[in-house]
């Protein structure tokens, strides 16, 4: 056998032992990935909260279908603010409710519109078109401290505008938190369609 046949064949099992090696790695990771999922679940902590959510999400989902619809949301808009003004809320009545008088321990069906200082909409429950819009159902003391507060002691069918500091709303600007909401100072109309 030449010297050339002899490095050819080191080579070549050099080669095969390499292969086998990332053969024998990328088995190993698959293992691991599999019984790392298997683990989670079958993690009775995991599968509880995971069962919370699901049962807490078609809860909302039942509660806003019993929310009624309403269009009187409709004829109000967002309304730039300045937001170095906004020290503390600030509530506006702009249609007086008739009804029964909300305390933080009501659940409330509600249309809302909710702005930054620069009059643009982040959130609008309003149908597409002017359409009358599917309220949406939430406990009073489960929302943010500025609509708890500021909605506290008024009636419902009541439209209100309520100017928010950031302390009362979802804080201070800062980086991205990857939630989608807005921080500093907001503004809310916010249209109390019924209440239990």
């Amino acid at each position: 056998m030449s010297e050339k046949s002899k490095t050819t064949n080191s080579q070549r099992i050099i080669i095969w032992i390499i292969a086998i090696v990332m053969a024998a790695g990328t088995l190993l990771t698959y293992i691991v990935v599999i019984v790392a999922q298997n683990n989670r679940a079958a993690d009775p902590t995991q599968i509880a909260y995971e069962k919370y959510l699901a049962s807490q999400k078609e809860a909302q989902n039942q509660t806003n279908d019993n929310c009624p619809t309403s269009a009187v949301i409709n004829a109000y808009e967002p309304q730039k603010f300045d937001e170095n003004s906004v020290k503390e809320l600030k509530v506006e009545t702009l249609k007086e409710g008739d009804g029964a008088v909300l305390t933080a321990e009501n659940f409330v069906c509600a249309n809302y519109i909710g702005y930054t200082p620069d009059g643009e909409a982040f959130n609008d429950t309003r149908g597409a078109g002017g359409a009358a819009g599917k309220s949406i159902g939430f406990a009073l003391n489960g929302v943010i401290a500025g609509w708890m507060i500021g909605l506290t002691g008024k009636k419902v069918g009541g439209v209100y505008r309520l100017t928010i500091p950031a302390a009362q709303s979802y804080g201070e600007k800062s980086e991205d938190d990857g939630s989608g909401r807005p921080f500093g100072p907001l503004g809310f109309v916010v249209e109390v369609v019924s209440a239990e």
